[in-house]
């Protein structure tokens, strides 16, 4: 039984990106099995959280750095 996405309509932007981006994209694309927004979109969400993620760990050592100093 194949199951189907509701297609929304979509406007085009025309961004250029560089060939080893739309590789990129096309990689992630496959791995999630969606279309290119949802591959954009995935990867955006993905590095925000790895920059949250990564602000939470600085904001952690400091914080303990400047416990050791005091």
């Amino acid at each position: 039984m194949k199951t189907f996405r509701k297609k929304s309509n979509k406007i085009s932007k025309g961004y250029r990106l560089k060939p080893e981006t739309h590789k990129l994209v096309n990689m992630i694309q496959r791995s999630i099995n969606g279309d290119r927004d949802e591959a954009v979109m995935a990867a955006c969400r993905a590095y925000f959280n790895s920059i949250q993620l990564n602000d939470s760990e600085i904001k952690k050592s400091s914080l303990i750095h400047q416990r050791r100093v005091i």
